[in-house]
């Protein structure tokens, strides 16, 4: 995947899914993560033209 913007382009773009428990401590065993969210990876590179 590769997205073009103005001044930078991302390349190798990788869309990461986590979950988490919103509780501290061990979780119960069929408790389900109640927080889902996303992390983005990938290289930046300058996208200027001379």
């Amino acid at each position: 995947m590769q997205k073009k913007f103005k001044y930078i382009q991302m390349i190798e773009l990788q869309i990461i899914a986590t979950q988490k428990h919103a509780t501290f401590g061990g979780p119960k065993a069929e408790q389900k993560p109640s927080i889902s969210s996303y992390r983005l990876q990938g290289t930046v590179a300058c996208a200027l033209t001379s």
